[in-house]
């Protein structure tokens, strides 16, 4: 997937500028093939505060990681805002799953060639 691809390189841009061991994105796009397949079945902590409604952790992960990078001169690491700001939308609507939807949809087909997922 194009975006987990764009989320990982600029993690791996962000612990290149800022870690003595940084971590490639070839790396971390591995991890989270393997994760995901491990993982297929389980629900995330993160689907969990969704589907219960509360506020998720999203802005402590991306949210976080594009701040970080802009702190760091690295430019806006707009894959991992886009994901933060869309779970925002998702945490302001309401908890509205087809208001995220749309609103989702809108915006990654903007921000993203759709081909390319």
């Amino acid at each position: 997937c194009r975006f987990a691809k764009d989320i990982c390189e600029e993690l791996a841009a962000v612990s290149a500028a800022s870690s003595t061991s940084p971590v490639r994105a070839e790396v971390l796009v591995d991890f989270v093939h393997r994760c995901a397949a491990d993982n297929a079945f389980n629900y995330s902590s993160m689907y969990a505060d969704i589907a219960g409604r509360r506020r998720s952790e999203i802005d402590y992960l991306n949210g976080w990681l594009a701040r970080r990078a802009e702190e760091l001169g690295l430019g806006k690491a707009s894959a991992n805002a886009f994901l933060a700001e869309s779970i925002r939308t998702l945490e302001a609507s309401g908890w509205d799953a087809q208001v995220h939807e749309d609103l989702s949809v809108k915006a990654c087909e903007a921000a993203y060639d759709m081909s390319t997922f």
